[in-house]
């Protein structure tokens, strides 16, 4: 599986957490690298699980101990008239500063520049 090559937000409540385990921590950062613009990631389990070597399990207890403590919310999509779900929404950052999440958003927004620099120089010398 190809890695993601950009940045993450890693907020110190979340790095210093004494109740998170160290896996939860990097899945949280990982959270925020996935996240958009507007602080959502619809990665699913097997995204993460493949990506980390674990199982799926250990994926969703380690969201569900984030969500539990607060460092982030989960909302579901159904599909229309069944209580399948279609997509899970991973917001991050409901415990975390907002100074935090301004950073997010400036690394987002910096990243796409960068990703945006770089297809121009490649098409330069194409």
């Amino acid at each position: 599986m190809e890695k993601p090559a950009f940045y993450s937000v890693l907020p110190a409540n979340v790095r210093y957490d004494e109740h998170l385990k160290a896996n939860e921590k990097i899945l949280y950062s990982e959270i925020t690298a996935l996240c958009t613009k507007d602080g959502t990631c619809w990665a699913s389990n097997n995204y993460f699980a493949k990506l980390y070597h674990v199982s799926t399990v250990s994926i969703s207890t380690w969201i569900n101990h984030l969500k539990k403590l607060g460092y982030v919310s989960v909302t579901f999509e159904y599909e229309t008239g069944t209580k399948r779900i279609a997509k899970r929404i991973i917001e991050a950052g409901t415990k975390v500063s907002a100074h935090a999440k301004k950073l997010r958003k400036l690394i987002f927004f910096r990243g796409f520049f960068a990703f945006y620099v770089a297809q121009r120089i490649q098409l330069c010398y194409s």
